[in-house]
């Protein structure tokens, strides 16, 4: 219970910090299309992303209970999150074995989602791509709006995005809560002899 209000109790400061971020950057960038509801969509987006990074947090949080080891391996678990979102580099160059762990990003549906919120059906931007004959390049066209989302690798539709988003913010939420009770656990049920142990490792 004092776990499920601590996650409560923060998700009003949640919401407060991306909305204002996200109406700042929204029309000083500017990304506003015209369509009514892409500042909705974008707003929404940013909160949800939030939360679910926040509870990726927590759940990192909870399975490593030593503060200054946790900034030592911070790097080594958030770069490849980072990386496998796609907006650094193309998922095509990076190695097979880590993949997979591209569905376990929150970054890499927010890039899509909010890419699809602000190039999909949009004729305003355009964005200009090479035309080459045999090896050459001899002008330049306009790319459509579908020709951009999959050269930046994006497939997913917003509803999709949304939907993972909210399953990652629910799936680390619950994982969090294994390792903190998992830890407390262990807490609880030590003997005499590991709590000397622990202070003594804890000192050092």
């Amino acid at each position: 219970s004092y776990y499920f209000a601590k996650v409560l109790a923060e998700i009003p400061y949640g919401m407060v910090n991306p909305v204002i971020i996200s109406v700042i950057i929204y029309w000083l960038v500017p990304l506003n299309t015209g369509k009514p509801t892409a500042v909705v969509i974008y707003i929404v987006s940013m909160l949800v992303g939030y939360q679910a990074g926040s509870a990726y947090a927590l759940f990192v949080g909870s399975l490593v209970t030593n503060r200054e080891l946790l900034i030592n391996i911070n790097p080594i678990i958030n770069l490849p999150i980072l990386i496998l979102a796609g907006f650094l580099v193309s998922l095509d160059n990076v190695f097979p074995l880590v993949w997979p762990l591209q569905w376990i990003s929150p970054l890499k549906y927010l890039y899509a989602l909010q890419l699809t919120n602000e190039f999909q059906d949009n004729d305003k931007i355009k964005i200009l791509t090479a035309v080459y004959r045999n090896g050459t390049i001899i002008g330049a066209r306009a790319m459509t709006s579908t020709e951009l989302l999959d050269t930046a690798g994006v497939s997913l539709s917003i509803g999709t995005c949304f939907m993972c988003l909210a399953i990652l913010y629910v799936g680390f939420i619950f994982l969090a809560l294994g390792g903190s009770v998992s830890y407390t656990h262990l807490r609880a049920h030590e003997t005499r002899e590991d709590l000397v142990c622990r202070l003594l490792l804890e000192k050092k």
